[in-house]
């Protein structure tokens, strides 16, 4: 019987061929680890990314608010009101219980820190990662059928608008996610 404890402590005493394979086992024990924990990061890094894509920062989603935002930048006509916010109503009532849950399951992995379980840290992670993917695809449906009821001009307003989104969201995640987070060099 190889014992990995003898050869971790430098006093294996056994056939040159038993060496071979206690060296072996050792190393891919350790390639299955350091892979296993490399693709965990990578999956809720992922995780994380996706789920902040799905929410704005600052709080829950506001369908309404978002109906009259789309109508106010993009001169929505009344047939394409009509269609856009059904749309974002199923998007709403698709995501709100998903995203409450997804509070919780952030809650939940940090408060893993104190005393970290692997097990339990990788199914809150595999659940997260589950919403998540339901959150980002919800919103790319809802996304395409509002897209699907514009004009080329609209379209391009549309692609700016998310552009904009997108810079502000990386502009606020650089100050460190808050909201009204003091500018270096300003006067408060």
């Amino acid at each position: 019987m190889l014992d990995p404890s003898s050869a971790t402590a430098g006093t294996f005493a056994g056939s040159p061929q038993q060496e071979d394979k206690l060296m072996t086992l050792t190393t891919t024990r350790t390639w299955n680890r350091s892979l296993l924990g490399a693709l965990s990061a990578g999956v809720l890094t992922l995780c994380f990314a996706l789920a902040g894509w799905s929410m704005p920062p600052g709080g829950e989603p506001d369908p309404g608010r978002m109906v009259r935002h789309l109508e106010r930048h993009l001169d929505l006509s009344e047939e394409q009101l009509a269609a856009v916010e059904p749309a974002v109503a199923d998007l709403e009532a698709a995501t709100a219980g998903d995203r409450g849950r997804l509070h919780e399951l952030r809650e939940a992995l940090r408060d893993t820190r104190d005393s970290f379980d692997a097990g339990q840290a990788q199914q809150l992670a595999d659940e997260l990662g589950e919403i998540s993917t339901r959150l980002a695809f919800n919103m790319a449906r809802a996304q395409a059928t509002i897209y699907g009821e514009l004009n080329t001009e609209q379209r391009a307003q549309m692609d700016e608008l998310l552009q904009r989104r997108k810079h502000h969201r990386r502009h606020w995640r650089k100050r460190g996610g808050e909201a009204f987070a003091p500018v270096e060099g300003a006067d408060l």
